[in-house]
């Protein structure tokens, strides 16, 4: 965030996409570890460069303070599109992390809360997990057009739940919350933890 927000006007200014970060729960323990949800609005291409650059902010801090810096970008992404990243007997995921050399996991659909959004964490070096996280944002943006052309913007939207909520592009399915960029980034150790929501 920056003292009074200049970090995230910077990027704002610099990305020209907009970052929101969620400042956590207020009545939890101040010793809670909570994981923030960064959002980030505007073209695919402009949410991708804002997460970009929050992990760089993120792996900075992290360097500064001598605490790790391989943390993971998680990324939140609605449920209904998680079996198009999978993909039928991994093969979609698998190729993502050939693709990319990276590590990529999904929650179980256990785990999941009243939001229906799973968590996609991707592993690797920064422009690694930037190259999975453009994939993964094109496999979610074109399972959503697909589904509103069969069935329609209003049954997508059922209950008022945006099909993704989270690296918010422009279009309903792109927005993001990064870890890293957040967009969607998330340090599950040391600096706090960020996650990136389609």
């Amino acid at each position: 965030i920056g003292k009074g927000g200049q970090t995230i006007r910077q990027l704002t200014q610099q990305t020209r996409a907009k970052v929101d970060v969620f400042r956590g729960d207020p009545m939890a323990p101040s010793n809670a570890l909570q994981e923030k949800v960064i959002t980030i609005r505007g073209q695919p291409e402009n949410c991708i460069n804002a997460c970009r650059e929050i992990l760089k902010v993120m792996k900075a801090d992290a360097e500064s303070k001598g605490k790790p810096v391989d943390f993971p970008l998680k990324v939140l992404a609605h449920n209904d599109y998680i079996g198009r990243i999978i993909g039928k007997q991994g093969n979609i995921i698998n190729s993502i992390k050939k693709d990319t050399e990276t590590s990529v996991t999904v929650s179980s659909i256990n785990d999941m809360s009243l939001n229906v959004e799973r968590v996609i964490t991707v592993k690797g070096e920064l422009e690694n997990m930037i190259k999975a996280l453009e994939i993964i944002h094109s496999k979610v943006k074109t399972a959503f057009e697909n589904d509103t052309k069969t069935y329609g913007a209003q049954a997508i939207m059922m209950g008022g739940i945006p099909p993704l909520a989270g690296l918010a592009a422009s279009s309903p399915a792109f927005q993001s919350a990064a870890a890293a960029a957040a967009a969607a980034a998330a340090l599950n150790s040391g600096p706090p933890n960020s996650a990136a929501r389609f």
